[in-house]
């Protein structure tokens, strides 16, 4: 019943257009943005992000949002509507959202309301019953369909945290095992492993790298491409091959809407199937303080070979009943838990507190 209203929520957003209300936005925003392809990595924030991206107003923030708090409303009724006329218990939806705002306090990732994206959490489980009733009255219809059954067989197997055959950092190296490859992280700097791209963040957020793929079918298309791009300077541009796997080195220049001139470097590396761009930027007067991360970074990038980081696999979840009276916390065993995840993590996927009494019988969503 929950995933019914959340689903019927995203739908809400294509029926009422939402989309297109906020490609306008998205035009507007753009104009705020330099260099483009080559300085836009707004989810990356702190110092650098700002400076490149020249999103430093509350105006231009409020712009980029992906939807406007009226349309998360919205597809927040359309989505009790739907869910109501499919035979679902809609209420169940306010526990959703008291997941979600489990997750923003134990993250401390909370940002105030106004400036949300979508309306607080907290809000939005004390209107989501009141919704359903009012649509149950409307309809005339029981409504009261939870198929718990249904969807926890279909969860059964399902990968739990990150999978690490897309890619995991281990001792200050990245590993991805799909697409056989590994290069060194610096120490101390923070990797986020995205679908699409890893970004690398130093601590002090004044520099960062980002490692993606490129649509060029070849390094030195790839360098070429991106040297002609607006606004870009481009110092040194050279063939430099990278263990074996043809590269273009490239050092460029652009500047940003305040005048802040940054510099960044780039290897295109040809490997496998892909062409990869790995790069670093920071402001110029901070290259040379960076520059040997960076390099030590992009020229470690190589096959790997090593037959265990290959073959890893990722920790799935089983769906087990609990077969005695007890408090949540003791049915977790933390040694197999993936990556990062917690007790307290898991406890919210099981909308449970880690201190609440479990009874003999419930389902119990558990690493496998």
């Amino acid at each position: 019943a929950q995933l019914a209203v959340v689903l019927g929520h995203e739908i809400g957003h294509v029926e009422a257009r939402h989309a297109s209300q906020q490609a306008g936005r998205q035009k507007l925003t753009q104009g705020l943005l330099i260099g483009g392809a080559v300085l836009g990595q707004a989810t990356l924030g702190g110092n650098v992000g700002r400076q490149v991206l020249n999103i430093g107003g509350t105006a231009a923030q409020l712009l980029s949002l992906s939807y406007s708090r009226d349309n998360e409303r919205e597809s927040d009724r359309l989505g009790v509507e739907y869910a109501v006329r499919a035979g679902y218990e809609a209420a169940e939806g306010a526990e959703f959202f008291e997941s979600l705002e489990r997750v923003q306090e134990q993250s401390d990732q909370s940002i105030p309301t106004w400036q949300s994206t979508h309306p607080d959490p907290g809000a939005r489980k004390q209107t989501i019953p009141k919704l359903a009733q009012k649509w149950k009255t409307k309809v005339e219809q029981p409504a009261t369909a939870m198929n718990q059954e249904a969807y926890y067989a279909s969860l059964t197997n399902v990968v739990l945290g990150k999978n690490p055959r897309q890619g995991f950092t281990e001792e200050g190296v990245f590993y991805h095992p799909e697409l056989a490859f590994r290069f060194s992280v610096p120490r101390r700097w923070t990797v986020q492993n995205q679908r699409r791209q890893v970004a690398i963040v130093h601590p002090d957020q004044a520099a960062y790298m980002v490692f993606r793929f490129s649509e060029s079918d070849t390094p030195e298309a790839a360098a070429r491409e991106f040297a002609g791009q607006d606004g870009v300077t481009v110092r040194e541009r050279r063939r430099a091959p990278v263990n074996g796997n043809d590269a273009q080195r490239v050092v460029a220049q652009a500047q940003t809407q305040q005048g802040e001139t940054v510099r960044l470097l780039t290897y295109f590396i040809a490997y496998g199937d892909h062409v990869y761009e790995f790069q670093g930027l920071t402001t110029a007067d901070r290259y040379d303080k960076y520059r040997r991360d960076f390099e030590e970074s992009m020229t470690s990038f190589a096959r790997l070979a090593d037959s265990e980081k290959l073959n890893v696999q990722p920790t799935r979840l089983a769906i087990r009943s609990a077969g005695r009276r007890a408090p949540f916390r003791t049915f977790v065993d933390e040694r197999a838990l993936p990556g990062e995840m917690t007790r307290a993590d898991l406890a919210i996927i099981n909308q449970l507190a880690l201190s609440e009494t479990v009874t003999p019988g419930r389902p119990l969503k558990l690493p496998d």
